[in-house]
């Protein structure tokens, strides 16, 4: 050791330069939001036409390329002899996505982009009444009240999600080319709508498989105790979509930055405080008259009324709130808390030094525009209880194959702790990830979700997938 203390130094290693991580060659360290078209084929609305409701639900579509279905038709196709051509395909299944709470449609386009490269199949994933570019129409004084676009009930959000089905069968689209089934897979309270409609009858396909991820009955009933407060503790306005998905991603609300970038703005809908002024005084000048309109996109809806003084009086009281409030949510909860995310690269947090911070993402001058929630979710709380009471029953009679995907084995109630013991459903833990298992670890999801279709013989496996086998 004495001899080395006469070296000299040697000199430091030159710093690594960033490099891209995601799969569609995105740099991690950039806030800036991806268009839908990076993930999805097709984004198209269906109108609706009910006694109870009446209006536009956005869709996303991503199916596998036909070249691929052709190749894992041909390698599943076993060999005719004497020149008898082979039986036809059976078509591949229709994957309905149904996202949780607060999330919008976006929030399943990495899983979905990654589950039809694994195996043949049709991914459907839809905005929920109030989220994302869905839009019910305005109630009119003939409409009797029929048209309530704030009945978060689980029999009303059940009825949309048949009724999107049945549009999408007569479709041009589908009905060329119609499923052989449905697979409902559901996030939250996307769980319990995907329950409830596999258990009612009401879908308009036979169910081949339910797949509910992180929510089960026992602990989302505890947990909507603390829901409340979580969403109080939310920053109420962000300055910009870059604001905002950093804030999504350093809070822990989404652990994978791509996953944040198409995702979150699906979450919010710009305020324009110049134009909503304009709105209130043609308002006072004009008798009001029933509207009825489709909004184009989430975020440049014209918000409803507000008082100013009580959203900046929220804004000051948020702020002396922590951004990450120390909870562990449970079930419909937005965050979990358990799961340790590594900070942001130094790199990003250089580049994020411009932006402002997520810590300051609530200082929004009123005067300029912002974002804000598309949906305020503490006004569906009445509704809250009744999309989880009775799911454990529910989910373990549905008569198909059943798998349920936790962050954590503690979120098993008991009854579905006796079914799992009773080999009534597939269980499948994937540690280490927040609330929003998908979008969390997107790859691993949908590796686990193809296994599970490939091994129920539901969908074909691509060349180059080999199902893993099931196990925690």
């Amino acid at each position: 050791m004495k001899a080395l203390r006469g070296l000299p130094n040697r000199a430091p290693l030159p710093p690594k330069s960033p490099s891209a991580t995601s799969q569609h060659g995105v740099n991690p360290q950039c806030f800036d939001p991806l268009p839908w078209e990076t993930y999805f084929d097709k984004r198209d609305f269906a109108r609706v036409e009910r006694t109870d409701c009446s209006g536009s639900f956005c869709y996303y579509v991503k199916e596998t390329q036909p070249e691929d279905a052709a190749n894992a038709a041909h390698n599943d196709m076993p060999a005719s002899p004497g020149g008898i051509s082979a039986p036809p395909v059976q078509s591949p299944p229709l994957v309905f996505l149904l996202h949780g709470g607060g999330f919008s449609g976006l929030s399943w386009a990495a899983m979905s982009a990654s589950l039809v490269g694994k195996v043949v199949c049709r991914c459907v994933s839809f905005d929920i009444r109030g989220h994302g570019d869905s839009v019910l129409d305005e109630k009119s004084p003939e409409d009797d009240g029929r048209h309530n676009d704030m009945d978060f009930s689980l029999d009303a959000l059940t009825n949309d999600a048949a009724s999107l089905l049945n549009c999408l069968l007569e479709s041009s689209d589908f009905s060329a080319n119609p499923p052989s089934g449905v697979v409902l897979i559901g996030h939250s309270m996307g769980g319990a709508i995907a329950t409830h409609l596999a258990y009612s009858g009401l879908c308009p396909l036979p169910v081949c498989a339910l797949v509910v991820i992180d929510v089960v009955e026992g602990s989302a009933m505890e947990a909507l105790s603390s829901m409340r407060g979580y969403l109080a503790s939310r920053p109420s306005r962000f300055p910009s979509l870059q604001a905002a998905i950093q804030w999504c991603y350093r809070s822990g609300t989404v652990h994978n930055l791509d996953s944040a970038r198409v995702s979150f703005p699906g979450h919010l809908k710009l305020v324009n405080p110049s134009e909503r002024q304009q709105q209130k005084q043609k308002d006072q000048e004009e008798p009001k008259q029933p509207r009825h309109s489709v909004a184009s996109s989430a975020i440049t809806e014209e918000p409803e009324e507000e008082d100013e003084e009580q959203a900046d009086s929220a804004d000051s009281m948020q702020s002396k709130q922590l951004s990450l409030p120390g909870l562990s949510l449970r079930g419909p909860a937005l965050l979990n808390s358990r799961s340790n995310k590594p900070p942001l690269p130094m790199a990003a947090a250089t580049a994020a030094d411009n932006r402002p911070s997520y810590r300051s993402a609530q200082q929004v001058d009123p005067t300029q525009p912002y974002y804000t929630w598309r949906i305020d979710l503490s006004s569906t709380e009445s509704h809250w209880s009744g999309w989880f009471h009775g799911m454990s029953r529910k989910f373990l009679e549905v008569p198909a194959a059943k798998m349920l995907l936790l962050a954590g084995v503690d979120r098993l109630d008991r009854e579905l702790t006796v079914g799992q013991m009773q080999g009534k459903f597939q269980m499948q833990l994937l540690h280490r990830s927040g609330h929003a298992v998908h979008e969390d670890h997107p790859e691993h999801v949908a590796e686990v979700l193809a296994s599970f279709l490939v091994r129920h013989k539901l969908a074909r496996a691509l060349a180059d997938f080999h199902p893993a086998p099931p196990g925690c």
